[in-house]
């Protein structure tokens, strides 16, 4: 996840737009009936922030950041990323924030309680510090989510594979589970720069409808979000799926997950949009 401060962003072509896209852009409108998404293999698709949650719009490319002159659309504001040192040291202080909710959500185990205690945690950590994904904190009444439901619960196995490059990514293997719809596997990424750190993000039958149509994401060590393993058995909860910070605000871009990491199934669980009044 990048922030790129201000929200100077002005976009010349939607994702329904049916002119071409421009060179190394391409578009999506999430997992609707009909909808069709291409981009180049090995390519990330980003998302940029769409003010329709239910679409996305993103990029793809192998640079980290983000080559914000190809980002669809007119970018007018050249400040670099995290410009000033106070910016950063927030940025720090968020991160850690949320690693240490994580740590615990595992210590506390399984169970609503701790998840209440997460989403608690979560919604004041939004309204209340400058590095919010939110782009207006204080109207907000808190994230939507879909009921704790404790079968979303499960052990994975982690079987590794052969690693292919994904973007800044090596594809390093895949968690293979069961859940009461059907079993599932999803590819496990491994960001290939200092310090490293596992990535999961899934998408499933409920993109484009209750939740973003860019997909969530169940495991993300580099901001702490890790329900815990033993080994080769790793801890997922689907309850604690959350949606990339692009769904929030233009500030933010993220990586979204490919086409093999999407479920057969919809996930009634996690973060989700608010309902459609």
């Amino acid at each position: 996840m990048l922030r790129r401060p201000g929200p100077k962003v002005r976009f010349g072509v939607t994702s329904h737009d049916k002119r071409p896209p421009l060179a190394g852009i391409h578009h999506c409108t999430g997992a609707g009936p009909g909808t069709r998404a291409e981009f180049p293999a090995g390519g990330i698709r980003r998302c940029v922030g769409h003010p329709d949650q239910r679409r996305t719009s993103y990029s793809t490319g192998s640079s980290w950041p983000i080559a914000w002159h190809l980002v669809k659309g007119i970018i007018d504001d050249t400040t670099p990323l995290l410009s000033t040192v106070n910016e950063s040291l927030e940025l720090w202080d968020y991160r850690r924030r949320v690693a240490n909710l994580y740590a615990e959500v595992r210590k506390g185990g399984p169970g609503e309680d701790t998840w209440a205690m997460w989403r608690e945690t979560r919604d004041d950590l939004f309204r209340t510090h400058s590095q919010t994904p939110l782009g207006d904190p204080e109207l907000s009444p808190g994230l939507p989510y879909f009921p704790y439901d404790q079968t979303w619960r499960t052990v994975a196995t982690f079987v590794p594979t052969e690693p292919r490059p994904w973007g800044e990514f090596q594809r390093i293997g895949q968690f293979e589970f069961e859940l009461p719809p059907g079993v599932g596997t999803l590819p496990v990424f491994w960001l290939d720069a200092y310090g490293g750190g596992i990535f999961v993000p899934f998408s499933d039958a409920t993109n484009g409808a209750t939740t973003y149509g860019g997909g969530r994401y169940i495991l993300d060590t580099v901001k702490g979000a890790d329900l815990g393993h033993d080994g080769d058995q790793v801890t997922l909860d689907f309850n604690y799926a959350y949606h990339p910070s692009c769904v929030h605000s233009y500030r933010w871009s993220c990586p979204l997950a490919p086409v093999d990491s999407r479920l057969a199934f919809a996930v009634t669980a996690g973060e989700r949009l608010p309902a459609v009044q």
